[in-house]
């Protein structure tokens, strides 16, 4: 295995990260969902299966956004003018990732529901 290799894999990917976090608001947006995950986990006493779905959810969604974002980048950099298939594209990308944020909030629903009522 080379190391190099692999620790400059994720400088990239920390930097990437960094970047949509600083630049995106929709991150933001799903950091603070995160947190407030946390804190109403923390007060549902989730157990661990639980947790692992809650954070599984959380992640999906946020990778799925990243992935949308990037391929909004990509074709804003292929095609910086308006063109009505970019458009096609970049609202199925968006689509996809409105798709796992509702899953997500079902997921949320059916876990903490339980625990309050």
């Amino acid at each position: 295995m080379d190391f190099k290799r692999l620790a400059k894999s994720f400088r990239f990917a920390t930097r990437g990260t960094i970047t949509v976090i600083k630049e995106e608001q929709n991150i933001k947006i799903y950091l603070l969902i995160a947190l407030v995950n946390l804190v109403l986990g923390w007060f549902s006493h989730l157990n661990y299966t639980e947790w692992a779905i809650i954070v599984i959810a959380v992640s999906v969604t946020m990778g799925v956004e990243i992935l949308n974002i990037a391929l909004e980048e990509l074709l804003d950099m292929i095609s910086p003018e308006y063109n009505g298939r970019t458009k096609v594209i970049k609202d199925i990308a968006a689509g996809s990732a409105l798709v796992t944020a509702i899953a997500s909030i079902i997921v949320a629903i059916l876990i903490y529901f339980p625990h309050w009522f």
